[in-house]
Parts: C-alpha cells; sequence; structure tokens
C-alpha cells in the first residue's frame, strides 16, 4: 500500500492517468510499464532505503517512458515476459527515478511523519464498523470568532487516548485531527478558513495547516 500510495503521489502532479503519462504503444505495454514502475519503486523504498522526495520529478522522468520501455524490454503483446528483460526493465526505471528520491531518516515509518494516504482512507472507511477504534476532530482551535485554543476537545481527545491505552496492550486506535465528522464542522471551516473539505466516506477532510497563522501569527 505505501508503494501504491507512492505511485499516486506521483500521478496527482497532473490529471494523467498512468496509461497516458507513460505513453505506451497498447494496453499490454501499459499494463508491464505499470509493473516494472511499482517494483522499481518498492525496491528503491525498501531494499534500498530510500524515499521519493519529489514526486514532480519522478511525474518527468515517468513521462512518455512507455516508449523508450517498449523498444528496449516490453513485450507488445500479452507475451511471456521472460526475467531478463524484465529485470533489466526494473533497473532501467530505477536509474531514470533515482534522483527523484533520497535515503530516508530512521524514523521513515512513522506514520506521523510520512503518512500514507490510502492508510487514512482505510482508517475512515473502517471507522464505520468499528467506531470504538477511530475518534476524528476538526482542529485545536474553536470555531467561533475566538478561534482560541479548544481546551474542552484537547482534553476529550487526552481521554480517549487514555480510554485507547487502557483498553488493552495489544489494542490499536486512532485519533485523526483535522477531518470534520459531519457537514456541519466542514461547512464552519470554510467560512471562517476559506478551506474547502475533501470529502471521503462520510468525513470531512480540513487539514490544521490553516490552524498555524492563528497560532503562530506567520503572515
Amino acid at each position: 500500500m505505501h508503494v501504491y500510495d507512492i505511485v499516486r503521489s506521483i500521478l496527482a502532479q497532473d490529471s494523467s492517468t498512468f496509461a497516458s503519462l507513460v505513453n505506451c504503444a497498447t494496453e499490454s505495454g501499459s499494463r508491464r510499464c505499470f509493473h516494472a514502475t511499482f517494483l522499481a519503486i518498492y525496491e528503491l523504498t525498501y531494499k534500498e532505503g530510500m524515499r521519493l522526495s519529489s514526486p514532480r520529478t519522478a511525474w518527468g522522468h515517468l513521462s512518455g517512458i512507455g516508449s523508450l520501455m517498449t523498444a528496449t524490454a516490453l513485450p507488445m503483446h500479452d507475451d511471456d515476459w521472460q526475467p531478463a528483460p524484465k529485470r533489466r526493465t526494473i533497473d532501467a526505471i530505477k536509474g531514470i527515478l533515482r534522483n527523484a528520491f533520497e535515503m530516508r531518516e530512521a524514523t521513515a515509518h512513522n506514520l506521523g511523519r510520512y503518512g500514507w494516504a490510502s492508510q487514512l482512507e482505510k482508517l475512515t472507511g473502517n471507522a464505520i464498523v468499528e467506531q470504538q477504534s477511530f475518534d476524528c476532530k476538526q482542529g485545536f482551535l474553536r470555531l467561533d470568532i475566538s478561534r482560541q485554543f479548544d481546551e474542552k476537545s484537547f482534553t476529550k481527545i487526552c481521554h480517549t487516548i487514555t480510554a485507547i491505552a487502557n483498553t488493552g496492550p495489544r489494542v490499536t486506535s486512532y485519533v485523526a485531527v483535522g477531518i470534520a465528522d459531519n457537514e456541519q464542522h466542514a461547512e464552519r471551516v470554510k467560512e471562517l478558513d476559506s478551506v474547502q473539505s475533501e470529502r471521503f466516506r462520510g468525513f470531512h477532510g480540513v487539514g490544521i495547516e490553516r490552524e498555524a497563522p492563528l497560532v503562530f501569527q506567520f503572515p
């Protein structure tokens, strides 16, 4: 899922689909190119200890790569893809993408630092049936004209985390801040902070970046 999220972050740089971005001559070629790209990113991430540092650079490197790969190693049709040309294709894409990656820190798997979009989507999706394992708050500031730190909400968050910890050592639950759980709060955020929420399965992602200038008085 992490590798899939990296691919998604690259594609998010433009409205193109993967097939149109790489521009393979055939549908089969597009599938094989995705296969090779996925494995190249997997190896850069998990075998070489790197992480994507510039999705835009990666997007540029992948643009039109399908025509080059088809000419060298990708089967034009649904023929068997032999190990040797498959390996060459993966290595070639790794070389092309490498300067869009950097060596990750020891904390690279800390979800709080390098969050995965699919992980959050999965959490919110499962929250419908596992409500005791997930809670969300729109932010840390009150949604009135004062925009003061919401002590009551913060206390509730602490109580929730404490209750989770007391459930047992093997229980994993989450509190996500920056997600409004109803339409009213999402509309209020839009009114106060000019932030349009991203909707997913009944939740409204509003983020907390909007609160930083209010707290730290950034220009």
